[in-house]
């Protein structure tokens, strides 16, 4: 049991500090971009893309899915899922506290040291690694064609994948260890209510700021920085590789085939949508972590959290558009969707017909309007 007294002074300089001029919004205007997106975006937007992210990991798991870019795909579903579930979590919680107020406040309370500081965050920040992954994977399919299957072969898709996952949940387990949840109970009552102090651990303030910037710096703006300069370069080696398409009358084996083309474009869209959605949450933590007298969770006004509320959801849905992407940029994933759920669409047919001056079975894909020639065994 902890002494009321302790627990509001330990409490105060962390969570009850508003600077002169934080006020840029009032409370209610804050109070209902909560409700607008904690209660309705957020689990609305995590249910979409949890139904998403199942549909795309049963299509990717298929035999014929197993390629090294898609066992990135596969481990981005479930990472993607996972945080969307958390997500739907974080709502559900905030939407209870309408109705069941102090319970559920020391519910969310309770389990801030496990759920709030570490696992609602780590997924996010998984599936960022991984996106630097598949952007890093595409940058040597664009540069260097040839040696792409030499270079980046399943094994270190696997240390990849591994590492994607590793980094995270190692460096993000120290956020633990910052607070604990204490329990303060009423005079002449045994009613109480859960508040948060900083455990002897984290009252090194020090320590835990290094930590905090180790985790921005390698865990956010690292992979927007790489993604972002990667692209850049990945587009750039298309548009020379269009210009050689241009000038020459065959193929050069140096050039990138057809069907990568198609794989680096939708993996493009989802490095891209990755930036767009990263970009304004990694802004607000930059330029707080570059201001000297405030740093997290402190901030200079108010319009930083509203800020990091729509963040928030665009974070959000980042995670849950992508097999969006996969069925609008390619044939194979799109009919392989409306098979599964036919009532979304038809798959495309195909037209059967033998050559018997060649012996050969010749199967046209009207979706893709390409042949190709299969010899039956004898």
């Amino acid at each position: 049991m902890y002494d009321t007294q302790n627990i509001t002074q330990s409490a105060a300089p962390a969570f009850q500090f508003y600077p002169e001029g934080y006020f840029v919004l009032t409370e209610k205007q804050l109070d209902d971009a909560r409700f607008a997106f904690y209660v309705v975006l957020n689990p609305l937007t995590a249910l979409f893309g949890i139904g998403g992210n199942i549909s795309s990991f049963l299509i990717l798991i298929r035999k014929t899915m197993r390629t090294t870019q898609n066992l990135i795909l596969l481990a981005l579903s479930i990472t993607d899922a996972m945080h969307l579930l958390a997500t739907f979590c974080h709502s559900f919680s905030h939407i209870m506290t309408y109705f069941y107020k102090q319970e559920w406040n020391n519910l969310i309370n309770d389990a801030f040291p496990y759920f709030g500081a570490y696992l609602y965050h780590v997924w996010g920040r998984i599936s960022a690694m991984l996106t630097v992954c598949i952007t890093l994977e595409r940058l040597i399919a664009v540069t260097m064609p040839l040696k792409v299957k030499m270079i980046w072969t399943k094994k270190v898709t696997l240390v990849c994948i591994f590492l994607s996952y590793f980094i995270p949940a190692t460096i993000m387990v120290t956020q633990i260890f910052e607070y604990e949840a204490a329990h303060v109970y009423f005079p002449n009552s045994t009613d109480y209510k859960v508040t948060l102090v900083l455990t002897d651990l984290g009252k090194d303030r020090i320590l835990f700021t290094n930590l905090y910037n180790a985790n921005m710096t390698i865990l956010r703006y690292m992979p927007i920085f790489i993604v972002s300069l990667a692209n850049l370069i990945i587009i750039a080696g298309l548009w020379h590789h269009a210009r050689q398409r241009k000038h020459l009358k065959t193929g050069s084996e140096s050039m990138i085939s057809s069907k990568e083309l198609k794989i680096t474009r939708t993996l493009i869209m989802v490095s891209v949508v990755f930036f767009i959605s990263s970009a304004p949450g990694t802004t607000v933590f930059l330029i707080q972590n570059l201001d000297p007298e405030y740093n997290f969770p402190f901030f200079r006004n108010n319009g930083y959290t509203m800020a990091l509320i729509v963040s928030l959801w665009l974070e959000v849905l980042n995670s849950s558009i992508n097999f969006v992407i996969y069925v609008a940029t390619n044939s194979k994933f799109r009919d392989m969707y409306c098979e599964m759920f036919p009532c979304c669409g038809k798959v495309k047919k195909q037209n059967v017909y033998v050559d018997s001056s060649k012996k050969t079975t010749s199967i046209s894909v009207l979706s893709d309007q390409e042949t190709n020639e299969v010899t039956p065994s004898s």
